[in-house]
């Protein structure tokens, strides 16, 4: 009996591990299937991170490096007047250019060609090239991530991948930048320096943090002052919706994430430009998707 009493107590046992094993093996395949489809991406008011350091802020420089920093916007601003009105002012161009080499970012992966970043900014700016008698082309080399090359090896192909007379070079390999990313975006604009046309670059972040666009790294913001004067610029997406004063960290702290996976609305406009007169409603609503999954929406 005592034989019975504890082989039945084993067996107990093992059914309930057997349990707590499935249990578990099913809580992770959910967990899977949730990150996969988006569930899980409403995270916490962390998701967006503020900077606790930024190297070029007001509050962290002298009257004299403010003064400096003044000067450094003046020059990019400066570069970019110089470089349109060269081009509009030259009876022999025809066409701007604007190319742009990244990752599946930069691709616009997840939209449909004609959503991509590329394609809206031409169709936007168009209308203002046309009425001085010029064409704005906005050429698309993004590639996705999986083709093996990276921000490292791809600066180097720039005339390989855009057309080597462009005006304007646009980068982003947001995802795939890690530690030292700041010499291959120095070798990007030097390598430009060498081009026709010495275009400038300008660096569009798919993320950010909620109050500075890169500017909590010092090689960065280093970066950015050396580089002022060949017009060298960043744009954080998350940053610039900050900037605009809508309050994401209370809708955070409401269960609204914005910059999750799928919904609808920045917090300023539902859909794009265009989609305002969209019909269709589906179609109206996913123009308005912030972000597909990693890859920003239209």
């Amino acid at each position: 009996n005592d034989d019975k009493k504890n082989n039945n107590n084993k067996d107990k046992e093992d059914n309930n591990n057997d349990d707590k094993k499935n249990n578990k093996n099913d809580s992770k395949e959910n967990n899977k299937n949730d990150n996969k489809n988006g569930k899980n991406r409403k995270l916490g008011k962390t998701f967006v991170k503020r900077a606790k350091t930024i190297h070029n802020h007001p509050d962290n420089l002298t009257p004299e490096q403010i003064q400096q920093h003044k000067h450094y916007s003046k020059q990019r601003t400066t570069k970019l007047i110089t470089t349109m009105a060269q081009a509009l002012l030259n009876p022999l161009q025809d066409d701007f250019k604007i190319g742009t080499i990244g990752s599946s970012v930069a691709a616009g992966h997840d939209n449909c060609h004609y959503d991509s970043y590329e394609s809206q900014l031409q169709r936007t700016l168009s209308s203002i090239f046309q009425s001085a008698g010029m064409n704005l082309i906005v050429q698309n080399a993004g590639e996705g991530g999986g083709c093996g090359d990276t921000h490292e090896n791809q600066v180097f192909c720039i005339t390989h991948n855009v057309s080597p007379d462009v005006d304007i070079i646009h980068y982003s390999w947001t995802y795939f930048e890690h530690g030292g990313a700041e010499k291959a975006r120095e070798s990007l604009i030097r390598w430009g320096q060498q081009m026709p046309k010495r275009p400038m670059v300008h660096h569009l972040v798919a993320r950010g943090k909620a109050n500075t666009c890169e500017g909590d790294s010092k090689e960065n913001a280093m970066l950015d002052n050396t580089y002022a004067a060949y017009g060298y610029n960043a744009f954080c997406i998350q940053t610039g919706l900050y900037f605009g004063g809508h309050d994401y960290d209370k809708e955070q702290e409401e269960g609204i994430n914005r910059f999750g996976w799928q919904h609808v609305g920045d917090g300023y406009h539902n859909t794009t430009r265009y989609g305002e007169l969209e019909e269709d409603e589906e179609r109206r609503n996913g123009l308005g998707t912030v972000y597909r999954n990693w890859h920003p929406g239209p």
